[in-house]
Order: C-alpha cells, then sequence, then structure tokens
C-alpha cells in the first residue's frame, strides 16, 4: 500500500455530518434512561469530542507535534470528530470529562502527574461509558496504575523488531516490515485493501502477548519472518524469533475487558511519516467512530451491532461441569461470549489448532459469575469446531459456524 504524504482517502472526504447517525450497541440488560440524561434532538448528529493528551515524563517522541496537527486538520477536513489537544493534566476535570467522548494518549511516555482524585474521576468517567484511544507510546505509560495497565492491554518489553536495518537494504526500506491485516470485517479495518502493507516503524514487543488477553481483538500484527534488524536487542527474523512468531500491534477491547468503555490501541506512530498515510489517517477516523458508536464512519442500513452473543457455562446439578448449551450454532462473522454461571473458573479453547500451533479460539478464564469473549471466533469460516476447558478436560462442546 502506497505512502501518500499529506492526503487522506477520497472517501474520508466524502464524509459529511448529515450522514452520521447513532448506532446502539445491543447489551445484556437494557437500562432505562435517567431523566437528567442529555439527549440530542432527534436527526441532529453526535459529534465526539477527543481530548488528546501528549504530555511526557519520559522519552519524548519528535514525531508528537506532527501528530497534534495531523489529528486537528482531521477533525475539520471531515467533520467527524472535534480535539482539543493539551499537555496539561490539569486540563482532566470532571467539567472537561462531562464534554469530552473520548480521551486519547499520544505518544505519552512516563507516569502521568494525576493526583490519586483524577485517577479515581478517570477510571469512573471510563466505567459510565467513555473511550479510550491510545497510540505509539501509549503503552510505555503509567506501569504503576493498574487500571490504566488493564486498560490498554499490553505494556512495552522493548523493540527488537524495527524492520529490515541490515546495511545492504536500500535507503528507503530502513525499519520497514510487513504489517498483516487482521479480522478484516472489523469496521477499523473496512477501508483497508489486502491482506497487508510494508510500514517503516519501531515495532514494540510486549511484556506479555495481549492476544487471547481479556477481550482484546487483534486488528493488524507484525510479520516477523520479514524482520532482520540490528535493533535492541538484534533480531533475525524466522531464524531467531523473539515473540513466538506472534506480535500484534494493534487491538481493540474494553477497559476492564468485560464491556466497559470501548478501546482502540495502535503501536503504529513512531515516525511522522505514518500520521501521513492516507490508510492511517482513514483508519484514525474509522477507529474514532468504533470508540464512540461501535460503528464505522460513517454509518450505513447495513451496519449491525457487534456485541457478540452469549452461551453461558453452568453445572446441573452442582458439579456435574458441562457446558450447557454444549452447541453453540454462530452466524458467520458473529462473535461468542462465555457467561460463567458456576462457582469454579471455566474458559473456552479450540481443540484445532493452526498453521503456528495456536488454537483457533480461546477465551480468558472466567470465574463465578463473570464474563469472557471467546476471541477468534468472528474470524472462522464455515463449519463445527469442538472446544474444551482447559482446567476441566472433559468439560467440551462445539461451535458451529453457519
Amino acid at each position: 500500500m502506497p505512502t501518500i504524504p499529506g492526503t487522506i482517502l477520497p472517501a474520508a472526504r466524502l464524509r459529511v455530518l448529515a450522514g452520521f447517525l447513532a448506532v446502539l450497541l445491543a447489551s445484556l440488560v437494557a437500562l432505562p434512561a435517567t431523566a437528567d440524561e442529555t439527549v440530542p434532538p432527534e436527526g441532529e448528529p453526535e459529534i465526539p469530542h477527543i481530548l488528546m493528551y501528549s504530555g511526557t515524563e519520559g522519552f519524548r517522541h519528535g514525531s508528537i507535534e506532527h501528530s497534534v496537527a495531523v489529528i486537528t486538520g482531521l477533525a475539520a477536513e471531515t467533520g467527524a470528530f472535534t480535539v482539543t489537544a493539551t499537555e496539561d493534566v490539569a486540563a482532566f476535570t470532571a467539567e472537561t470529562l462531562a464534554e469530552t467522548d473520548i480521551v486519547l494518549f499520544a505518544n505519552t511516555t512516563g507516569e502521568t502527574p494525576f493526583t490519586d482524585a483524577q485517577k479515581t474521576m478517570f477510571e469512573q468517567w471510563v466505567r459510565d461509558g467513555g473511550g479510550f484511544m491510545g497510540i505509539h507510546a501509549a503503552a510505555d505509560t503509567n506501569y504503576e496504575w493498574d487500571f490504566y495497565q488493564t486498560m490498554v492491554g499490553a505494556a512495552f518489553d522493548s523493540h527488537p523488531h524495527t524492520g529490515n536495518t541490515f546495511v545492504v537494504a536500500p535507503v528507503d526500506e530502513l525499519d520497514e516490515a510487513t504489517v498483516q491485516v487482521e479480522n478484516a470485517s472489523h469496521p477499523i479495518n473496512a477501508d483497508v485493501e489486502g491482506d497487508s502493507f510494508p510500514l517503516r516503524e519501531e515495532y514494540y514487543k510486549w511484556q506479555v502477548n495481549p492476544r487471547g488477553t481479556q477481550d482484546v481483538r487483534v486488528l493488524l500484527s507484525l510479520d516477523e519472518t520479514d524482520t532482520y534488524g540490528l535493533g535492541n536487542p538484534p533480531s533475525l527474523g524466522p531464524v531467531i524469533s523473539s515473540y513466538d512468531d506472534d506480535q500484534p500491534v494493534e487491538w481493540v477491547k474494553t477497559a476492564d475487558g468485560h464491556g466497559t468503555g470501548r478501546v482502540w490501541y495502535t503501536n503504529l506512530g513512531h515516525y511522522d511519516d505514518t500520521y501521513d498515510r492516507a490508510d492511517w489517517q482513514a483508519r484514525f477516523v474509522n477507529a474514532v467512530a468504533w470508540v464512540h458508536d461501535g460503528v464505522h464512519y460513517p454509518p450505513s442500513s447495513t451496519d449491525e451491532p457487534t456485541t457478540p452473543l452469549v452461551e453461558t457455562v453452568v453445572t446441573a446439578p452442582a458439579g456435574s461441569l458441562v457446558f450447557v448449551p454444549n452447541i453453540n450454532v454462530v452466524p458467520e462473522g458473529q462473535g461468542l461470549m462465555l457467561v460463567n454461571g458456576d462457582t469454579l473458573d471455566h474458559n473456552i479453547q479450540s481443540r484445532e489448532t493452526d498453521a503456528n500451533r495456536r488454537p483457533l479460539f480461546r477465551s480468558e478464564f472466567a470465574s463465578s459469575g463473570g464474563m469472557a469473549s471467546v476471541i477468534g471466533v468472528a474470524d472462522l469460516e464455515p463449519g463445527d469446531y469442538e472446544y474444551y476447558c482447559t482446567i476441566h478436560g472433559g468439560m467440551s462442546g462445539t461451535v458451529t459456524v453457519v
């Protein structure tokens, strides 16, 4: 996919405010609106407002100022969102958050100097439905804030894979590697052409691979067989793999992994050139729409809520350790949620694996009364797939994708 500095995709230029309709996600429990809720007049679009924070307490990326300029320009050109950029933590007040739909951390580093009261306020704002977006070093931030770490989904460990950095590589290919498109049907990937693209970036290795944790859905990953680098530490791609050939670079999730506040994080954003790419800009606008409403921008009559189907694990009678139901019929492209009605912890994992011997789908463990998204079901082709609980091997079932 070519780099087109200073432009956005033609489709983005055609976005108009009149086409913006609110699409509500289906939920397990429908809650009535309270009397003091502000409801936009019928027919008037609700434009999300972003509070963009780029304060740094550690390493400062040279691309920060450029990212602010590009994102501010996207807001003006597309009309898809509005944005206020700041590096002052004093901007995070109850009044400001009340007027904010999404908080964006752009290449932040170190421990954000929030007071305890600000952290508590921010956490409650997210739990009340506020969205979060993170760019690049947002995953190299707030290691001492447990809520933040859970919300982002992964933390920086090192960057061994910075693409092809051998001196024999052409200058324009230095640091360039192949990014693989996953979950191509996701609204954020709607404007992506092809199943991969080359990109010069600083790719992170994670302390814990986010794939399969919480309700993470990977959108982009790194083709590590295409990385030969003299980075820190050095990487020899397929010769010496530092991450078991699996390195997600962009994903979506919810803040707590159980449905509270939508989150989008991308590792892409180290260099100025990344923000100038038409595909990055289009995907960013789509990400704003997804974090705000769970849909592609602009929405159409074909947009459908992405809330996964719900199946329940129970023991009946107590101690029988069975999945009920044990055959789950799922439309192609739809997800699956594990809801644990038992007193013991359970998970779901497919018996079938892919070419890299990874399960085709799996969930985190759900404790008694808890829930866990089954990651990978939405990517399955029609057919029957057996699953089981990795703690209680006798508990098994089948997902039938139709």
